[in-house]
Order: structure tokens, then sequence, then C-alpha cells
């Protein structure tokens, strides 16, 4: 039954906790990880998601030596349906997650077959980053050396071909120096022809010693081979190599782990938000116009004119503020024609997107996003150990620090911080990814957190219905998120004055007659209202403290990459 299944594989290591399940007969189904033949025995990892057991197929009276055969032959990848006996083994099993039980196989039957030969081996994908980067580090250094030594092959070369060069010089002066010997008066000639044949003799003899030094150095050539090769025991599986064949790198477990993690961001996103009185919507994603202004678009045939692929939902989001519904958020796709081949950046992604009505100030915005991402945090920490403990097998790092309430910092003091530790930055900029990177270690350092917010942007790094501060125009009220170091959500309060908005978006050299639709939403009266829009896969990368976010987007789009 499907109970069986997942209480014996799928379940965690809950076969080893029901101590019931021992002796029972149970089905399971699952791929092939790896065989082995002994003969009359043949032992089978059956993984399934983030679980592993071990199946014993045993010549007995009851199963011939055709079934062992048969089991033996199956290729990996192999989805198998399996009868059997759960059975406790005479050793624990450390190859697999369920250490303590085994099933004893009593039939098998193979649901869906796989190509014997892999592009790329599970075991290669799921290799633990550390020791592909140790490997990595010791080849590049022998490849290192190598050169070197190939490099003094190649000037041994040319100073063989300089002694040659010699010898031949060597011999015409000796033949001169005996037609010399017959004319009494040239005697003296000799003597610099016999000075001329000592100089070169000695040039020879020390290229003689130069090859003896390229005996030495081949011998060292032939053994940075050996050495190369040795040190090359693994197989490293690219990043293009693996994104190229996802489906098979979706199915390593840390891959498994992640992707759990990930839907647990917008789970949790969703949970919280609708717990505090927003509702869910649904925005276009063709539309007639730029929606953050700027030419970082798609643009596409629609009908007889053209349209854009959304930027964001953000004037959407505040038009259904305009239409008093008050709080909202949308999970959907995010589309940038940015020509970024960053680890950081997608040209589609998903987005977290929220927009709220303001009641009295607009920090009520900060308060709420704050308290969003501790509730994401702790909601992970509290349901996901057993994957996060996965993840780290693979791709180890740190938990994430972060405080609460939610450290909250102006611009002015992170612009003081960088300058104060040597950076260079500018005091009405956005700030550039070095700065974001140091001023995250800055942070960390002073205040003992990953997480914090950078509110009070220079308004002229920001869109244009971004509401100006109204203490100081130079600024705005608007604010950035970061983890580790780097950017996740970008927000602010919006301009809600129709006039003023049309005038904002002048000066970005917007067509106001392609937003009219979104104006006009602000003449019938609209209430103050700010929000943010979050990368879902920036989230989950910097969350699990990961390199690349194409780790953290199931199919990633970016400039070079529009498959599969």
């Amino acid at each position: 039954t499907a109970y069986e299944i997942s209480a014996c594989l799928v379940g965690s290591e809950m076969c080893i906790r029901d101590r019931s399940l021992v002796g029972e007969q149970v089905w399971i189904q699952g791929r092939i990880h790896a065989t082995r033949d002994t003969g009359n025995i043949t032992f089978l990892e059956i993984r399934s998601r983030l679980h592993s057991i071990q199946a014993v197929v045993a010549k007995t009276p009851e199963i011939p030596k055709e079934m062992v055969k048969f089991a033996g032959s199956l290729s990996k990848e192999t989805i198998v349906k399996i009868q059997g006996k759960v059975t406790k083994p005479q050793e624990t099993i450390q190859k697999v997650t369920q250490h303590d039980v085994e099933i004893s196989v009593e039939k098998i039957f193979v649901v869906s077959s796989s190509l014997p030969v892999l592009p790329i081996q599970i075991e290669d994908a799921a290799r633990p980053q550390p020791i592909i980067d140790k490997q990595i580090r010791e080849v590049e250094l022998i490849d290192e050396q190598i050169e070197i030594a190939e490099s003094e092959l190649y000037k041994l070369g040319l100073a063989f071909e300089e002694g040659r060069e010699l010898d031949r010089q060597i011999s015409k002066l000796v033949e001169k120096e005996a037609s010399n010997e017959q004319d009494f008066d040239s005697s003296y000639l000799n003597t610099e022809i016999k000075e001329a044949i000592a100089i070169a003799k000695k040039k020879i003899r020390n290229l003689g010693l130069s090859t003896e030094n390229g005996k030495k150095i081949n011998g060292d050539l032939e053994s940075l081979a050996i050495s190369r090769s040795a040190a090359n025991k693994y197989v490293v599986v690219h990043q293009d190599t693996r994104l190229t064949n996802r489906i098979l790198d979706l199915r390593v477990p840390s891959n498994q782990a992640i992707f759990k993690i990930q839907s647990a961001v917008g789970a949790l996103f969703r949970e919280y938000l609708v717990s505090n009185g927003f509702i869910e919507i649904h925005t276009p994603k063709l539309i007639s116009a730029a929606s953050e202004g700027g030419a970082e678009v798609f643009p596409v045939t629609y009908f007889d004119r053209k349209a854009f692929l959304a930027q964001s939902p953000q004037l959407y989001k505040q038009m259904a503020i305009c239409s008093d519904l008050e709080r909202v958020f949308e999970i959907g796709p995010v589309f940038r024609a940015e020509n970024s081949n960053t680890h950081r950046h997608l040209c589609e992604f998903v987005g977290l997107d929220l927009e709220m009505q303001i009641d009295n100030h607009y920090s009520e915005v900060l308060e709420l996003l704050g308290g969003l991402f501790v509730y994401i945090f702790k909601g992970l920490e509290k349901t996901f150990q057993a994957e996060f403990q996965i993840i780290n097998n693979q791709f180890p790092f740190e938990p994430l620090k972060y405080l609460e309430p939610t450290l909250v910092l102006k611009f002015p003091e992170a612009v003081e911080l960088v300058r104060g530790s040597g950076g260079t930055i500018n005091d009405f900029e956005d700030l550039s990814t070095t700065n974001e990177r140091l001023l995250g270690k800055l942070v960390r350092e002073k205040y003992n957190t990953d997480f914090f917010i950078l509110d009070k942007f220079p308004l002229a790094a920001r869109p244009f219905y971004t509401m100006p501060d109204p203490d100081d125009n130079r600024y705005s009220n608007s604010y950035d998120i970061f983890i580790r170091g780097e950017e996740i959500c970008s927000g602010s309060q919006r301009v809600h004055d129709s006039n003023f908005l049309a005038e904002r978006a002048k000066s970005f050299n917007i067509d106001i007659a392609t937003i009219k639709a979104y104006l006009d939403a602000f003449k019938y009266g609209a209430p103050p209202h700010g929000g943010a829009g979050i990368g879902l896969e920036r989230v989950a990368m910097l969350y699990l403290n990961l390199n690349n976010i194409r780790k953290t987007s199931m199919f990633p789009r970016d400039p070079s990459r529009l498959t599969p």
C-alpha cells in the first residue's frame, strides 16, 4: 500500500523507530541507485527523494538464480517496485539513509527502465563540494608546475638549436685555423681563432649541462602526469553539465532538499501575509509599457502591436490598493532583460511581491517585512533540520544569524560604515556589489546579524513611483533588505498623488500614454501605500549560503540559457 511504501522508505527513518515493521511484508518503490552482484546475492540501493534503503535479492528455494541475475542487470535510475520483508542486517549499512533495516526481496517489478549509459552519475553530482574544491586546487597546482616545466623545456629546445649552431661555427673555425697554419704571417690570427673555439666549446659544455637538465625536466613531467592522474580521482560535474542534464541533477538529495526549502519559503510567505490580512492576487504578465522604466524588458508581439513581459507586478499591486483591497500579495514570474552573467542574476525568477495601505507612517511596511522574514527563518529552522543536514553534507554553510526585531540602518549610516573601513562610496548613488558585500561584513561584525534592512536610499537611485523623503528630498522613503551581504528585496512607499506621479514618470522618459490606466487609478483617491519585491531564488540561495542562484532555480533562464 502507499502507507507501507512511505512508512518504510520515504518516511525519515520510520522503519528504524517502528520496530513492529521488522518481519513485516512491505511494498516499496524507488530508483536503482547502485547494484552489487556477488553471484548468488545481488545488493540493490533503492533511492526515493531524500532517503535510501538496501534491498537484498538472494538465491533461495523460492528465489531462482535467474531472478538474482535479473536484479543485478538493472540499469541505474531504473524505477522498480519491490515486495519483501523488513529485516535487520548483521551490520549497520553506511551507504544508505536507512542504516538499521533492509528489505529481503521476494518480488521485483520494473516500473520504468533507464538507459544504461547516463550523461552524469548521481553519486558524482552528489559528492561533497569541499572534496571537489580540494581536488580542483590540487590539479590546478600540478597544472601550474607542468606549465613551468614545459616552458623550461621550450627554452632548452632553443638552447639545443644554439648548440648545433655553435658546432657548425667550431668546424668553420677549425678549418680556418688549419688554413692559417700554412701562412707564417697569419699566426696571430690562430690565437684569436683558438680563443673563439675555446669560448664556443665552453658554451657547448654549458649546453651539455642544460641537456641533463632537460632529461630531469622530462622525468619531472612524467611524475607530474602521474600525480595529476592520481589527483583527478573524482569526476567533476560542472554547472553547465548539471543544468544541461537538470532532470538527473535534480534527483541529487541535496537538490531535493534545496527545493523543499524553496517551496517552504513561498509557503511561509503566503502563510504569514494571509494571517496578517493580505489577500493573494494574480496580475498580467503581458503589459503595454515597461513597469519599472528603462530598457531592461523583453518585447513581444501582441497581435498588431508591441507588448512587454512584466518586470514586476508593481503597477497592478498599486492599482489593487487603489481598489480598496488594502493588503495584497502575489507569487509569480518576473522577467528582466538584463545581460548580467553573474552568480545572482536571472532573466526570469519568482517574485514574492506585497503591497499594503499605510495608516500612519511608512515604517509600518518595514515592521511587517522584518516580522515576515523572521517568521520565514523560524519556520525553516523548526521544520527542515534534516534537509539542512543533507544540504550541509554537500554544500557546508553556517546557520543564518538574525535579530528580533530586525536591524534597520539608514543609508547615511551605511555610507559612514563603508568609508570608516576604507571603502569608496558616493553619498547619493546606489550601492555597488563590492560595497554591498563590504557592508554585510561590517554589519555582521558590529551587530552580529547576517540579515538587515537598509532604509532611506538616495532618490536618484530609485524608480519613478518612489516617494521622496519629506524631510530631505535627496533621499527617499525606500529600502533594500540584505542577507549575507547581498540584496534580496527592494521596496518603498509609493507616490499616491496622480499629478506628482505623472511628473515623476516624465522625468524617467516614460510615455504617459502607455501607463494611462495606471495613472488614472490614482485620480479617484488613492491611500498612502508601500510594499516590496523579493526574489525567491535569491532568498533560498543566500539563506543556504550557496554560491550560485542557478542552484535554487529549477530550470534557470539567464542570457546564455533558454533550455531545458
